[in-house]
């Protein structure tokens, strides 16, 4: 008889995986790619490989010289602040403002809502 072995993937996994298979195909992973996979990080269960996976991947943009736009900051700040990293979230909304990433509705109310979900009404 056959054993079947479920492995659980999460979209993180799966996205670790996709942009590996890019590497392997040649095909750089462009600021696209790296913000789906930065967004995964948003629905995920809590904890803190979740909001890390989000700081990795913005590492990585920079390591490959992979500019993040408004969306990649939005999805970022967003698992942060999910994840209750509420000062980080705010880092990374500084970030953008210091490397002239505009500051769309979804990124602002991706801060926002980080300092409310810690509670942080007077910095909201």
């Amino acid at each position: 008889s056959h054993q079947w072995i479920h492995v659980r993937r999460t979209c993180k996994d799966l996205a670790l995986v996709l942009l590996a298979e890019m590497r392997e195909a040649r095909v750089p992973p462009d600021v696209v790619a790296y913000s789906a996979a930065i967004a995964c990080s948003t629905g995920e269960a809590r904890g803190s490989c979740q909001w890390d996976f989000a700081l990795r991947m913005l590492q990585q943009m920079s390591t490959d010289s992979v500019r993040p736009n408004e969306v990649t900051y939005g999805a970022a700040v967003s698992a942060l602040g999910r994840h209750g990293q509420w000062q980080q979230a705010l880092a990374l909304l500084e970030d953008a403002r210091a490397h002239r990433v505009a500051a769309n509705t979804v990124l602002l109310n991706s801060a926002i809502s980080a300092c409310e979900r810690g509670l942080q009404w007077e910095t909201s």
